[in-house]
């Protein structure tokens, strides 16, 4: 990046971008306070990929930090992940088992009073909604405590 080339770049493409920059920042040719610091990273760049050794283990370095990184990245996405659907699932005091949370339209019955009562469900705008008038009325015959939704309601 200092050179301003590709990592790609030959050898003599290389050398031709450094001689370039070093006739601009060199501190003999450029008066800025600053040019003998940009000459002294640029040395130190060229230092580093001026013989085909030195690229190669500059190259594998590089390689290394790039699938360091990628690696890192890839874990921390997986990680995020993980957490969201930790953050959105709730226990279930029955089955003791992991559900995810209502979504709008779904529509669900629980048991109560040992399985003798049986509460139909509804999420809409936001709240959930006790149906269970409404789907006796309907004659809905959900199993209660599935843990699933069976139907979802489609609004507009």
């Amino acid at each position: 990046q200092v050179l301003g080339v590709e990592a790609t770049a030959s050898d003599a493409e290389l050398k031709k971008a450094y001689r370039r920059l070093a006739v601009l920042v060199h501190p003999d040719k450029n008066e800025h306070p600053r040019a003998e610091a940009a000459f002294k990273v640029l040395r130190a760049a060229w230092d580093i990929v001026s013989s085909p050794e030195k690229r190669k283990e500059y190259e594998i370095k590089r390689m290394a930090e790039s699938e360091l990184t990628r690696s890192m990245s890839e874990f921390l996405s997986r990680l995020q992940d993980d957490l969201k659907e930790a953050m959105n699932t709730m226990m279930c005091s029955k089955c003791q088992g992991k559900h995810n949370p209502a979504e709008e339209g779904d529509f669900w019955a629980e048991s109560s009073l040992l399985g003798l009562k049986i509460t139909y469900f509804a999420m809409m705008d936001g709240k959930i909604y006790d149906i269970t008038e409404w789907a006796g009325c309907q004659r809905v015959g959900i199993s209660p405590d599935t843990h699933r939704v069976p139907y979802h309601i489609s609004f507009g």
